[in-house]
């Protein structure tokens, strides 16, 4: 009887140490909700804090952007002018061609059939020069009529195209390079019959390099021959860009892509580039010198009009209207509205109003 006393006792003691834990901790909680300041209470007393910087003067440039394409300056596609089998290939890709007075050998194809052809070609055509010349000494004679010497002279013309052909034939076996570069594509390879027409080789001459880019036809009003531009390449992205102008513009829209063709030439690149690599092509319209400018971050909104925050030396955020000009790469020139001397708000901007009090942070 005794221990139940006890044990009650305990149970009841220990009720009472929490039910006192209880009332205590939401006394603090409550107490220190009371107490703890809230964000706006923060940023009341010491300002909403925001990052600044000083307009600064600068070159800016206004461009229209454009894909590009690096094209060789000239292509060219060696075609089989006859049916012949491939004897011999003398190139493969990526080797230097060569024209002029002593052009590569490409590719050669067999002779002997084509050998035997010119061979009989021109048996017949000796045989017919051979007999014109009989048939006019009769005619001088009275021994034959002018209807036997003009078909002596229809059977000389046709032997005489036939061998000049055979001719052609047999030199077209041997194929030289038509223009000086590089083989970008090899078609054939030895034991391959060839027809007429036939793709055997594609030549490409980077010694000049160029660079297409399609111009939307809403834009072509942008676009004339001569206008400077820049080039930059996905290859080279911290690559400066390429001083470069419009050296031809097509004249008609593509009627399927509604684009329009316009080209620049490479002046001696400082970097390997080849044919088939994408750049953008920025078309200068615009450039200005020694202008104020600020980032485009710093620049509002403000019912259509462009305004800026700047911190007077109460730290004090006071809302500007500013006129904008030109903008390049993020830096946007300021016309009106800026001295230069100003801290103007570049990021922190969106909790802030005209007359905010702030904190300039770094």
């Amino acid at each position: 009887m005794k221990r139940a006393k006890t044990t009650a006792v305990i149970v009841v003691l220990a009720l009472a140490l929490a039910l006192g834990a209880l009332v205590a901790w939401k006394i603090v909680k409550r107490g220190a909700e009371r107490t703890a300041p809230s964000i706006a209470d923060i940023h009341a007393e010491r300002g909403v804090p925001v990052r600044v910087e000083t307009p600064v003067r600068t070159n800016l440039v206004d461009f229209l952007a454009l894909d590009g394409t690096v094209a060789p300056n000239e292509t060219a596609t060696v075609m089989a002018q006859i049916d012949a089998r491939v004897l011999r290939v003398h190139v493969e890709e990526g080797d230097e061609v060569f024209a002029g007075e002593s052009p590569t050998l490409l590719v050669e194809l067999e002779r002997d059939r084509l050998q035997a052809n010119l061979a009989a070609a021109q048996s017949a055509f000796e045989d017919a020069k051979v007999t014109l010349a009989r048939v006019n000494a009769l005619l001088e004679q009275g021994a034959a009529s002018q209807q036997d010497v003009d078909r002596a002279a229809v059977a000389f013309k046709l032997a005489q195209a036939q061998f000049v052909a055979m001719e052609q034939d047999l030199a077209h076996t041997r194929i030289h390079a038509p223009i000086g570069g590089i083989v970008a594509h090899k078609l054939v390879d030895p034991g391959m019959v060839t027809s007429k027409g036939m793709p055997l080789i594609v030549l490409v001459d980077v010694s000049r390099l160029r660079m297409d880019m399609q111009v939307p036809e809403s834009r072509i009003q942008a676009v004339a021959k001569g206008m400077p531009c820049r080039l930059v390449f996905d290859a080279y992205p911290d690559a400066p860009a390429l001083d470069a102008e419009i050296a031809s513009v097509n004249p008609a829209v593509d009627p399927a892509s509604r684009m329009l063709k316009a080209t620049c030439y490479l002046q001696h690149p400082p970097f390997k580039l080849v044919p088939g690599m994408h750049g953008t092509v920025q078309v200068v319209r615009n450039s200005r010198e020694d202008v104020l400018a600020v980032g485009r971050a710093a620049v509002i909104d403000v019912d259509g009009a462009p305004a800026v925050f700047v911190v007077d030396t109460g730290e004090t955020a006071k809302r500007r209207f500013v006129e904008l000009g030109i903008e390049t790469d993020g830096i946007v020139e300021v016309r009106a509205g800026l001295t230069g001397n100003e801290q103007v708000v570049v990021d922190g901007h969106k909790q802030i109003a005209d007359g905010t009090k702030v904190s300039v942070v770094q």
